[in-house]
């Protein structure tokens, strides 16, 4: 037999037969579990954060697109002149879409509600919008810039209690002239479709209406206050932003503002990464318990077997090779449970929804509140490298747990130990 089988063939006897020393079999157990455990709750959180932030970006770019160019004096009027230039000088730009943006109020049966309102020549210019479409009529998107109607969210539509039919008073945040004094712009419309995206604040807070009847409202009759732009990656946005800023400094254009959808939302993405990076510190310390087990349970394996290390040197083993025996004895406690953690993890994190959906039935509780978290589900990605990270981390901290306790072992003088047994 070879001398690594014989250290593994020993480690594993120490670990596994005894019939003494119950409370060593308990506290290892107990460093099982706790490593599995800690492994299992990183990879279920860090997946479940992963999941918000693709999500949360998914909804960002849908509901703003790539780039945004606005005018802060609301009045882009030579946008077909820009949007000619962008294409040209921008290969990178994979679509272009004119806009008008703007504040409204809707008056329901006397309820005013603040809504943000969006003025599109065709449905099919947001993408998120168009798929998000409840029995969508064709009829209506085919003919959606020369009808009278909007499109509600669902949320908005649920809390007011309208559907597709019902109408809906719009009050501009643009002011009409009479011999009253300036007034507020207030129009009739009627609900054409309604659009659920699963982001509760854009179903609940956004409408969309024609562009021809959004000139009109908002008196940009010639004109839009809003362009977004479409990149071939959203991750181009940062060079492409550079560019077009430089662009418009360049032609004098000092009313209009370039924003990438990175930079509008960076409180949200800086504090999602550092949420991320504080649960991984956090969720550590789990581990971190679980291994102080490792340690103590090898402590006291090496005293419970110092008669079998005397023995086992006075037939010529080394001390390497009882280094490695209880080397092997942490290591098969932290490689299997990092194993059956990382199997758990995966398992939990792949099924979340199914079981926050079964914990709230059988607890009659809510679990995931839409109205604070944004979403109508739990996401969860799980991502190779974090799994990497956190396999890593747990068995290089545990093979360094097990250094002094094993090295401790194998310095054990066999003669002292047999003189006083």
């Amino acid at each position: 037999m070879s001398h690594l089988l014989l250290e593994i063939q020993i480690a594993f006897r120490y670990l596994f037969n005894r019939t003494e020393e119950n409370f060593i079999s308990l506290v290892s157990i107990f460093s099982f579990a706790g490593i599995m455990l800690g492994v299992a709750t990183l990879i279920i959180v860090i997946s479940v954060m992963n999941g918000f932030r693709e999500k949360l970006i998914d909804n960002i770019i849908g509901a703003g697109g790539h780039i945004s160019i606005i005018s802060y004096k609301n009045d882009i009027s030579n946008s077909q002149q820009i949007i000619e230039n962008l294409k040209n000088q921008h290969p990178e730009i994979l679509k272009i879409t004119p806009m008008i943006q703007s504040q409204g109020l809707a008056n329901i049966n006397d309820n005013n509600v603040g809504l943000m309102v969006f003025a599109i020549e065709d449905l099919g210019d947001k993408e998120m919008l168009f798929h998000a479409l409840q029995e969508p009529d064709q009829d209506f998107i085919n003919n959606f810039n020369r009808l009278k109607k909007i499109v509600v969210g669902s949320r908005f539509a649920e809390s007011m209690n309208l559907k597709v039919g019902d109408y809906v008073n719009l009050i501009s945040s643009k002011y009409v002239s009479s011999v009253l004094g300036d007034i507020p712009r207030m129009k009739e419309y009627e609900i054409g479709a309604i659009f659920e995206t699963g982001v509760f604040d854009f179903d609940k807070n956004v409408i969309f209406m024609p562009m021809n009847e959004g000139r009109i409202f908002f008196q940009l009759y010639d004109s839009i206050n809003k362009i977004e732009i479409d990149l071939k990656s959203p991750y181009l946005s940062e060079k492409v932003l550079i560019k077009i800023r430089n662009d418009f400094e360049n032609s004098g254009n000092e009313d209009i503002i370039v924003n990438d959808w990175q930079s509008s939302n960076s409180h949200y993405l800086s504090a999602l990464k550092t949420e991320k990076n504080v649960m991984f510190l956090i969720l550590s310390l789990i581990i971190l318990v679980a291994i102080f087990n490792i340690i103590s349970s090898l402590v006291m394996l090496v005293t419970e077997k110092q008669k079998s290390i005397a023995i086992l040197r006075s037939f010529g083993m080394t001390k390497s090779s009882i280094l490695r025996i209880f080397l092997y004895c942490g290591m098969m406690i932290s490689v299997s449970s990092t194993f059956f953690g990382v199997a758990l993890g995966i398992l939990v994190a792949k099924n979340i929804n199914s079981i926050k959906v079964f914990i709230e039935k059988i607890f009659d509780i809510g679990l995931f509140d839409q109205s604070i978290y944004i979403f109508n589900e739990m996401p969860s990605i799980i991502k190779f490298d974090d799994i990497f990270y956190i396999v890593s981390f747990s068995l290089i901290v545990s093979f360094l747990a097990v250094l002094w306790p094993s090295k401790k072992a194998s310095e054990k003088d066999p003669a002292t130990i047999l003189r006083y047994l």
